[in-house]
């Protein structure tokens, strides 16, 4: 009796020790839904048929330290306006696991024949709509911020861009562009895709999850084999998620025939699959 009492102290006692236990339902793991759209980067005309992959992460306790991991994937594909919608996600995951802040959740897009996010996009824009406060001498103060988030692919920058933009704005804050309406006018890409990013106001970002709200994503259509090659991505994680990622897959696989002229054979094959 006195064992299992112990027991029972020590789990607890570990239950408590972990970050933001109570607060963020542990055992309990929830995203919200995500959705967007696809454009061509230059057309601005819709991509149909590009492939969303959505990757869930949780960090795990383990012997020394936790460490964050993906143990969920799930994939959509866009309609002909070229949007997609995963819808919200709620699972129990087992114990000495939860969701960090920075447990985001991570998103890859590719259409055969166009670079893929995150990697080699043009740009992603989403809206912004907070009300933040300002400490000063004289107290308190609110700003209230509306506009657009207007954050570019740098593998698509020349040289000397890629430098000003990532000291300008590295990985916590993006270019802030004011703008009245921001969720309709994205929503209607009434946007001003030409606008010089590099001279807009910085934005804090760290906290923002992507896809959160409704955003667009801009793919360059790729000329060469070279530039397609570079931008081919691989599946999530090891073959136990890859089931879960059929539609990716066979794009992967699809276009790697295309890009090569030989037959994919065994490269990322699943269950069933014939060729």
């Amino acid at each position: 009796m006195r064992k299992t009492i112990g027991l029972m102290v020590l789990f607890v006692t570990i239950l408590f020790m972990l970050p933001d236990a109570g607060h963020a339902g542990w055992l309990i793991y929830h995203k919200p839904a995500f959705h967007g759209r696809v454009i061509d980067a230059e057309t601005k005309e819709p991509i149909e048929g590009a492939v969303v992959v959505a990757s869930y992460l949780k960090t795990t306790l383990g012997p020394a330290h936790s460490g964050s991991s993906v143990f969920n994937v799930r994939e959509t594909l866009t309609d002909k306006a070229g949007e997609f919608h995963i819808p919200s996600y709620t699972t129990i995951i087992q114990p000495f696991s939860w969701s960090e802040w920075s447990d985001k959740v991570t998103f890859i897009i590719y259409k055969p024949g166009y670079g893929s996010y995150p990697t080699y996009h043009s740009f992603l824009i989403y809206p912004i709509k907070e009300s933040l406060e300002r400490l000063s001498r004289e107290g308190t103060t609110r700003e209230e911020k509306e506009g657009i988030i207007y954050e570019k692919g740098m593998s698509m920058m020349d040289e000397k861009s890629k430098v000003v933009y990532f000291d300008k704005f590295g990985g916590n804050v993006s270019p802030f562009i004011p703008l009245k309406n921001p969720f309709g006018r994205i929503k209607s890409l009434d946007i001003p895709f030409d606008a010089d990013v590099l001279n807009t106001e910085p934005f804090w970002t760290l906290y923002k999850q992507t896809f959160g709200t409704y955003s667009v994503v801009g793919l360059p259509k790729l000329q060469t084999v070279e530039g397609r090659k570079q931008a081919h991505p691989g599946p999530v994680g090891d073959e136990r998620l890859w089931p879960q990622q059929k539609e990716f897959i066979r794009a992967i696989r699809k276009d790697w025939e295309y890009l090569t002229g030989k037959p994919a054979g065994d490269l990322y094959k699943l269950p069933g699959d014939k060729k």
